[in-house]
């Protein structure tokens, strides 16, 4: 029997029996007691093949026949527009440049302070001193500098972070558009089994009006039709909450649903557990934006020590002596003397939020290796699951049901039979489409390098 016959006898059989997914039908007894005449066998193929041509229908469960849109929005074009106007990408891009605003005014010096200057006011009944007071203070031990250093590196710090929100947004892009992708696929097989049911509830009532099958077997089929119609709701009630999640996430809640076009059955090369964890522990920003914290840490530590030393005051004064009709001018030169206050506690301070930053790095490696654990643990079993499904039991569940048709056509099996094959053919295609669906979810994460849920972060 060639492949276009093996896939329209398999759409026969599934949309007779794609309810059974659902509930569970006791097709033999129910036609016994409707036909007490009634060996228990439904009509043999020959006979509804007369009303019903199964060439019709050339669609396969197979994975490589399955067709998916040509056109519609592309993952490409939702991770850019994604990327351009989220709130969080742009919050933290505002962040940024306000760090690099303190890091200009950290590096100013002190302003000059000019001030009026009166003595001796009223001496001698004369108008006294006046004149004009100058002062500047110097920031000694390159303040200045380390000042603007510890600030770099939370200029640093802040980047990293800009680069772990553009990240997470991609990787939730990522999810939930190749959930919309699959979902898609579901409510495009329950369309066509729509089709596919009407038309054997058509076949069915003829084949009772000619005295070839039993009352309930034309019912069954119209319980059917109903069944694979709740399994249609249902999957645009899915496909709908999917398309919403994705809206969201692309910052676009009222964005209305389009079809999306992404080839989920494309898995790519797998991923090696070590590969990928070295991948994690240089790449990730999250670790740079932890190292960064070190190095402010450092440079907080060297501006403390600095602070220990005193900053010079120097003052002029310019004064018109009335009394004497001269001009006086006076200078001050001073600084703080370092004996109640050596900024000790400061240093303290900053070698312990040293400390403490570098143990935070040890803290996130482990952190990130326990949950590549995990997310690793649940990528391989997906994609175990998904090769199993693509390469043995997905051909072996159609080949199975080829086999139940020849019998079938002989005359030496019933539709019960057939019925068995093709529920667990639909079956394992549900769970196939399951599978692919956390296969995806976990690549993308590790691809992500575990960065995802932007909007919690």
């Amino acid at each position: 029997m060639n492949t276009s016959v093996k896939q329209s006898k398999l759409w026969f059989a599934s949309v007779c029996c794609f309810g059974l997914l659902i509930g569970e039908a006791a097709i033999c007894s129910a036609q016994t007691r409707d036909n007490p005449h009634s060996d228990a066998l439904l009509p043999t193929g020959p006979s509804i093949q007369r009303y019903f041509n199964q060439e019709d229908y050339q669609v396969s469960f197979l994975p490589q026949n399955l067709e998916l849109p040509s056109t519609g929005l592309t993952l490409d074009d939702a991770l850019e527009n994604a990327l351009l106007i989220n709130p969080v990408v742009r919050m933290l891009e505002s962040k940024v440049h306000a760090a690099r605003g303190r890091w200009y005014q950290a590096g100013r010096p002190n302003n000059p302070v000019l001030s009026y200057a009166a003595d001796d006011i009223g001496e001698e009944s004369k108008a006294g001193k006046h004149g004009f007071s100058f002062s500047q203070t110097y920031i000694t031990a390159d303040k200045l500098a380390l000042s603007q250093a510890v600030i770099d590196q939370e200029i640093v710090t802040l980047e990293q972070n800009l680069a772990v929100a553009r990240m997470r947004v991609a990787t939730d892009v990522r999810q939930a558009f190749i959930k919309v992708a699959i979902q898609q696929q579901r409510v495009s097989t329950a369309h066509e089994l729509i089709k596919m049911n009407q038309d054997i509830a058509a076949s069915t009532d003829l084949l009772f009006k000619s005295l070839e099958i039993a009352k309930n077997d034309t019912l069954q089929a119209a319980l059917e039709v109903e069944r694979v119609q709740l399994v249609l709701d249902r999957s645009i009630i899915d496909l709908q909450g999917a398309w919403r999640q994705l809206a969201v996430v692309m910052a676009e809640p009222n964005r209305s649903k389009e079809l999306v076009k992404f080839d989920f059955r494309e898995l790519g090369e797998n991923l090696d557990f070590n590969w990928i964890r070295d991948k994690l522990l240089t790449e990730n920003p999250l670790i740079s934006s932890a190292w960064a914290k070190v190095e402010r840490a450092r440079w907080a530590v060297a501006r403390a020590r600095a602070g220990a030393i005193p900053n010079l005051q120097v003052g002029a004064v310019v004064q018109h002596a009335s009394i004497t009709d001269e001009v006086v001018v006076g200078v001050q030169v001073g600084m703080a003397i370092p004996y109640w206050n050596k900024n000790s506690g400061a240093i303290q301070s900053a070698q312990s939020e040293l400390i403490a930053a570098q143990r935070n790095v040890d803290r996130l490696e482990l952190q990130l290796s326990q949950q590549l654990a995990i997310a690793f643990r649940d990528y391989h079993l997906a994609q175990v699951s998904v090769d199993r499904y693509n390469n043995s039991l997905l051909p072996k569940a159609i080949d199975i049901v080829d086999l139940v048709h020849k019998r079938l056509d002989a005359g030496e099996t019933n539709y019960v039979n057939l019925f068995t094959a093709q529920r667990t053919l639909l079956g394992i295609q549900v769970e196939w489409l399951e599978s692919l669906d956390r296969y995806w979810e976990s690549r993308t994460l590790l691809d992500g390098l575990l960065l995802n849920n932007h909007l919690n972060q």
